[in-house]
């Protein structure tokens, strides 16, 4: 199976499929932590930048386009407008709760703890950008649900 990851954020796509022996065709990400992460960890995987300017010349055949846009309101990206920013679904309000770690956002979503322990601009990635990453990405465990049932369906109609 081949892949296009768009949208890529810390690169959650990459680590739900990897073992599943899938090819990434490329990453489109223009946050430049982002791109730091998935450089980090993919440096042979081309980063095609806005995933707008893509073309099928550019990538070639792929067999699944997976992304990871922002939830708009509550975002870094969406410039937190929160409940008030009309974009969202289903979200509680009124209750207080602590703001967790980037370690334990990292855990909720299965990425590894070391994941976004790298060097960024010559100095270790700061929380800010850890929370931005996480806060717009997916969780892993889902994802590589969903390519081993995309896997298996593939391998069964062959």
């Amino acid at each position: 199976m081949r892949f296009l990851s768009v949208c890529s954020g810390l690169g959650g796509a990459e680590l739900a499929f990897a073992g599943l022996g899938w090819e990434c065709a490329g990453v489109a990400e223009v946050d430049p932590a982002a791109c730091a992460v998935l450089a980090h960890h993919w440096p042979n995987v081309k980063n095609f930048g806005d995933f707008t300017k893509i073309g099928v010349e550019d990538v070639g055949a792929i067999d699944l386009l997976v992304g990871g846009t922002p939830c708009q309101d509550f975002s870094v990206a969406g410039l937190r407008a929160g409940v008030e920013g009309g974009r969202h679904d289903g979200v509680m309000t009124g209750m207080q709760v602590r703001r967790l770690t980037p370690t334990e956002c990292a855990r909720l979503q299965a990425v590894p703890d070391d994941h976004l322990n790298i060097l960024y601009r010559g100095k270790p990635l700061a929380d800010g950008p850890k929370y931005k990453l996480l806060g717009n990405g997916f969780c892993i465990n889902v994802v590589r649900w969903i390519g081993k049932r995309l896997d298996a369906y593939q391998k069964s109609n062959c």
